[in-house]
């Protein structure tokens, strides 16, 4: 969605009619604006943004107490924003996850609690990443065979991306499937920066040192760490002191 897009859902929610709405963006921005300053503080909330051009137009200038969230997989360095990075859930946050999905579904549904080293497995599997784990849910819901059996099948797949995928769409009408998140983002990356990435995937573990991401990509290391420093601003690769992690899905 533009910024363009997004102005006009905001003034209807705003409660200017289709009627009332200005023929040209200049003056849509400038109805927005004027709808703000004269309202109490609101919260905008800017959902999975992707360039700077979505959100600078769409912030509500100085004055009037108005907040903007945006949610982001890539770091908005650009915006005079404060920026918080969202990790995955912990554990035991994983396993809660997994188990209310399933009760609430089936009260009577006892695998977490009989299973509880196949669900941490499931959980490690998924990253701890929210959306995988609704999907993991989604799929042990369909079928009541052991939590350990579908650990079994994610272990074994050749693209555990694409393996993690379930019927139908969740209540706000989104697919229940990791793989289009992950070709948007690869979809937008410079042709050398998705190079990058694919050798980077033939890494071994779920972790990766500087010295063998020279090894697997042939680069010079002064070329190659601004290119691992962008993976790590658009949530692909996860820096810590000694290296990258890689992401588990």
């Amino acid at each position: 969605m533009t910024a363009d897009q997004a102005v006009l859902a905001l003034l209807r929610a705003l409660g200017v009619g289709d009627a009332d709405l200005p023929p040209t963006a200049a003056e849509q921005y400038a109805r927005y604006r004027g709808e703000l300053s004269s309202r109490e503080p609101v919260l905008i909330v800017l959902d999975n943004a992707s360039d700077p051009a979505q959100i600078a137009p769409l912030l509500p200038g100085e004055g009037g107490g108005h907040r903007v969230l945006v949610t982001s997989r890539e770091v908005q360095d650009s915006l005079p924003v404060r920026q918080f990075r969202v990790d995955g859930l912990a554990p035991d946050a994983s396993r809660d996850l997994i188990e209310r999905s399933l009760r609430r579904y089936d009260p009577g549904d006892r695998r977490v609690a009989d299973e509880p080293e196949a669900v941490r497995q499931l959980a490690e599997l998924c990253g701890h990443l929210p959306l995988a784990l609704l999907i993991v849910s989604a799929l042990l819901r369909r079928r009541k065979r052991p939590v350990s059996t579908l650990v079994g099948e994610l272990q074994a797949a050749e693209d555990r991306v694409r393996a993690l995928r379930a019927k139908g769409v969740d209540q706000y009408g989104k697919e229940l499937s990791l793989r289009p998140v992950f070709d948007v983002m690869y979809a937008r990356m410079e042709p050398e920066l998705a190079r990058v990435f694919r050798l980077l995937g033939q890494a071994p573990g779920d972790s990766i040192g500087l010295g063998v991401a020279v090894a697997l990509t042939s680069l010079e290391r002064e070329y190659l760490e601004p290119l691992l420093d962008e993976l790590a601003a658009v949530s692909l690769l996860t820096p810590f002191p000694e290296g990258w992690a890689l992401g588990d899905a």
